[in-house]
């Protein structure tokens, strides 16, 4: 909490010269044997430097080509001097959105705010540009996850059809409604569509099931209050949207708002199976009616970019498949035939070449030693190249 203040404001980044003092204490708690052990570390703050920002890659819709040469730049702040002396820093990638960053673009070099890398070979959708100290606990990251490689992007909307339904007053069990999708394919954004007539929002939580089984809050009784009353909800919840607002008017929440929980969670988990929306009310006498609800899912697929020719009578089968999978075509050639299977950040996973002089190409492909999901099969002879969906269960 900020030093000398009676608010409910968290200072995250201390602007403030002081002394931070954390302790660390582990313990093993063994009945009558327990034992503890601690650490303590001291973070000096310095006020004249600082804040250390990356100053780069902030914008959105950034894509980079692979073997690009680009420019990662930060605001050095002082950072480099001011007793600091942070002299050089590492520059590191992350390919999941920022849980982690394991690809180094640049190490130990100079603290001066501006570095030329080249782009890796690591295509994601996700990434993520950290600059962090070489000699010190310092970092930043960059706001926005930009594109390395080509991706596209599908998106399909799905909508309940046993609606409407009553919502039980005072009903912790409260009313669930499913929604069934059959296609199979692994999720990269969910966005929920939602209508509610209730006379009291307060009294509301709202959860949203995948058939994984995660499960998040969309809406947690955060409009109005036990002596406010606010009605009704018409809006789409998203992730990127603004933060919930509440409205004196009828609906309180309309628009496009932020949920109570990310959507996020439920990101490469596969779409296929019963999603359940759960609505339920805490309190007595206001009741209330889910008129309906949709989900908007999207895939996205790295885009393979080669030149697709046809393969006459090409066929891939059985898809899905479990422990393998047939692949036969009518060759124009008597070259080689490649076969590479990609998982959907587009690394190989899997590769076999065979010679075949036959006016039919038949083989199996082995596919155990794949985990379930899905993958982009290419298959190469001559000049032609053909890439087809598979789904591996």
């Amino acid at each position: 909490q900020i030093y000398g203040s009676s608010n409910e404001n968290w200072e995250v980044l201390p602007n403030i010269s002081r002394d931070l003092n954390f302790s660390l204490t582990v313990r093993d708690n063994v009945p009558g044997e327990g034992q503890t052990v601690s650490d303590e570390i001291k973070i000096t703050v310095n006020e004249a430097a600082g804040p250390f920002v990356v100053t780069s890659q902030n914008n959105t819709n950034i894509n980079w080509e692979i073997g690009s040469t680009k420019t990662i730049s930060w605001d050095v702040a002082g950072t480099d001097a001011n007793g600091i002396n942070a002299n050089n820093v590492n520059i590191l990638l992350s390919i999941d959105g920022g849980f982690t960053f394991d690809t180094v673009l640049a190490a130990n070099t100079p603290n001066d705010g501006s570095q030329e890398i080249t782009v890796p070979n690591t295509p994601t959708y996700e990434a993520r540009i950290m600059v962090a100290a070489a000699n010190n606990i310092f970092y930043n990251i960059n706001k926005e996850p930009f594109t390395i490689g080509d991706f596209t992007t599908t998106c399909n909307t799905f909508a309940a059809t046993d609606i409407p339904k009553a919502i039980p007053d005072n009903d912790t069990n409260g009313v669930v409604s499913s929604i069934q999708i059959n296609d199979s394919f692994t999720l990269s954004e969910v966005e929920v569509t939602l209508d509610i007539n209730h006379t009291w929002l307060w009294d509301l939580q709202v959860f949203l099931k995948s058939p994984a089984g995660t499960e998040i809050l969309i809406y947690d009784r955060s409009c109005g209050g036990t002596s406010v009353q606010r009605q009704n909800i018409d809006a789409v919840f998203d992730d990127d949207a603004p933060d919930l607002t509440c409205n004196n008017s009828i609906p309180a929440i309309n628009g496009i708002v932020k949920p109570a929980e990310l959507l996020n969670s439920f990101k490469n988990e596969d779409a296929a199976g019963i999603w359940q929306l759960k609505v339920v009310d805490n309190s007595e006498q206001d009741t209330g009616i889910l008129n309906s609800w949709a989900l908007k899912i999207c895939e996205t697929n790295q885009t393979v970019s080669t030149s697709e020719f046809k393969l006459a009578n090409f066929a891939i089968y059985p898809n899905p498949a479990k422990d393998a999978v047939n692949i036969s075509f009518r060759p124009d050639t008597a070259d080689p035939v490649s076969i590479i299977i990609y998982d959907l950040s587009g690394r190989s996973v899997k590769q076999a070449v065979f010679n075949q002089a036959s006016p039919l190409f038949n083989k199996q492909i082995k596919l155990r030693e794949l985990t379930s999901g899905v993958y982009i099969v290419q298959v190469k002879n001559g000049k032609a190249t053909v890439n087809r969906k598979l789904i591996k269960f």
